[in-house]
């Protein structure tokens, strides 16, 4: 999951990232997602828009995107540090946490 980089949940409408950089099976989920769900019917480019990608990892699942928002939800207020008693050792997705394995501050200047 290292190609997502560090996204903060606010303010994500128009920004992009270079489509080279998330794995060719959720480029084509987004594809589907932007051409038969959303309805614009713009054909992806290289640049794609970021606040799209939650769809296209749940395209294929059981999950709705407000099942990974309760989630992230979830997550942020009850392990990360910002919370009085941090549970981030008990995190389930630490692993992939920028500011768990490499910059602490990334969750330390951050509120939710």
């Amino acid at each position: 999951m290292d190609f997502l980089g560090i996204i903060r949940v606010t303010n994500l409408r128009e920004k992009k990232i270079d489509a080279n950089k998330i794995p060719s099976k959720i480029f084509n989920n987004y594809k589907k997602v932007v051409l038969e769900h959303t309805k614009t019917r713009v054909r992806p480019t290289q640049r794609i828009e970021i606040q799209l990608l939650p769809n296209a990892f749940l395209l294929d699942s059981d999950y709705a995107i407000g099942d990974l928002d309760n989630g992230l939800i979830y997550i942020g207020t009850q392990m990360c540090f910002n919370h009085e008693n941090p549970k981030h050792q008990e995190c389930p997705i630490k692993s992939l946490c920028e500011g768990y394995l490499k910059n602490q501050s990334l969750i330390k200047d951050y509120r939710t």
